[in-house]
């Protein structure tokens, strides 16, 4: 039983507990700083994200998404589908970190979008590109001597990353709307043909443009019209359209002027400005959709208190005010150690009676009657430090003071 007036000491498991998790949350801190700092030593090269950590990747596609706001629309990015996205949304653009063509239960899905309202317009952008080694190559002529070799090794590194990312990936893909051939050896586009909008002020010589793989639209069905090749290379086609209802799906074979890095091209920008014209006048919803998958959501979508934590940047904020709350709180709240009582108050501290006057003064709430008191107090005061002092008698050093009467002198004991 612990003693009267002193608290239980902590269960010995309680404290060990509380370290550990105070451990793992600084480690877990750490981890993150140590995490970011080396984001920003290597490339970013996250693939078709627009925001978050994403927007300043060279795969990104947060400069796309500039060109749709400056056009005059209305832009947004969503994780996923759901019913209350394709409703209200004019325009879907969907750059899959995938080679894989669209699912047919996907397919089935934007085609009935398509076909809901007229001018809707869904966007693919397939994934045979990376600005990787693109990047390294720009950057090499303007280094300097030292610079050179570890850049060549940037590129060299790149070319084998996308070369094994590549290989994974079977030699072709098929859907309804496509057919994509990646067997085919890769070639620099020196000349562009197609719908003369597109190619309308555009200089080919000024691409920096490679062909892939070989996009070929899909015969046209009894009920759809014939595709429309806006934009091919030599016979090898690079935007085609294909028309659902009144709807239109955009297929574009890679990103090489529609991400980042390419679109500091300004031929690239041209013919990213035609894609943006295809959706039609100003005003309109576009919709950057940031996953794998085409699948709508059956159920509609309800405002939850958690959809802040998937914007950015509150999200990150978010997160960190959260870690820092629950470090405080392990700072703050636990006692580590065996507990200790206070110290008792001192009764001679005169302090503490002048306190415990004035406290009693302030309860009555009579100010008269303290200013009385307090000047009563100091003329007494006064009074006793005017009255003179009894002389006292000045002793020899020899001769031992005499005790007063009923003093009692103490003994003296002698050791023998």
């Amino acid at each position: 039983m612990p003693a009267e007036g002193k608290a239980a000491a902590p269960p010995r498991d309680r404290t060990w507990f509380i370290l550990g998790m105070g451990f793992v949350l600084v480690s877990l801190l750490v981890a993150a700083l140590l995490y970011l700092l080396w984001q920003e030593e290597e490339l970013n090269v996250i693939y078709g994200r627009r925001g978050g950590v994403g927007a300043a990747s060279v795969n990104g596609t947060a400069v796309l998404a500039g060109l749709f706001e400056q056009a005059g629309h209305r832009v947004v990015s969503v994780p996923r589908l759901t019913s209350a996205v394709t409703h209200r949304s004019d325009c879907i653009v969907w750059v899959p970190d995938s080679f894989d063509a669209p699912g047919e239960d996907s397919l089935q899905s934007i085609e009935a979008w398509l076909r809901q309202e007229p001018g809707r317009t869904f966007v693919y952008v397939g994934r045979d590109y990376d600005a990787a080694a693109p990047y390294w190559r720009a950057v090499l002529p303007a280094a300097p001597a030292a610079a050179q070799p570890l850049i060549q090794e940037q590129i060299t590194s790149a070319e084998e990353r996308w070369t094994k990312l590549r290989s994974w990936w079977p030699s072709e893909s098929e859907c309804a709307w496509f057919r994509l051939d990646y067997s085919r050896p890769p070639r620099s586009v020196d000349s562009l043909e197609g719908d003369p909008r597109w190619l309308e002020g555009v200089d080919a010589s000024g691409l920096d443009l490679e062909r892939t793989a070989r996009l070929t639209p899909a015969a046209p069905r009894s009920h759809h019209p014939s595709p429309d090749v806006l934009l091919a290379s030599e016979g090898d086609v690079l935007v085609a359209r294909l028309w659902r209802g009144e709807g239109q799906v955009l297929c574009v074979v890679h990103g090489g002027f529609l991400l980042n890095l390419p679109l500091v091209n300004l031929e690239h920008r041209k013919l990213a400005g035609r894609l943006v014209d295809e959706i039609g006048p100003p005003g309109k919803t576009v919709v950057f959709l940031e996953s794998e998958s085409l699948t709508v959501a059956d159920y509609p979508h309800t405002a939850s208190p958690f959809a802040i934590f998937h914007t950015w940047p509150i999200n990150w904020i978010l997160l960190h005010l959260a870690v820092a709350g629950i470090l405080f709180c392990f700072c703050r709240l636990p006692i580590f150690g065996r507990p200790r009582g206070l110290p008792p108050a001192a009764p001679s501290d005169f302090g503490k009676h002048i306190d415990a006057l004035a406290e009693l003064l302030a309860r009555t709430g009579d100010h008269q009657h303290a200013m009385t008191r307090w000047l009563h107090f100091r003329q007494a005061r006064e009074e006793k430090s005017l009255r003179p002092r009894p002389a006292v008698p000045e002793l020899s050093a020899t001769e031992p003071a005499e005790p007063s009467p009923g003093t009692r002198t103490p003994s003296r004991k002698i050791c023998r």
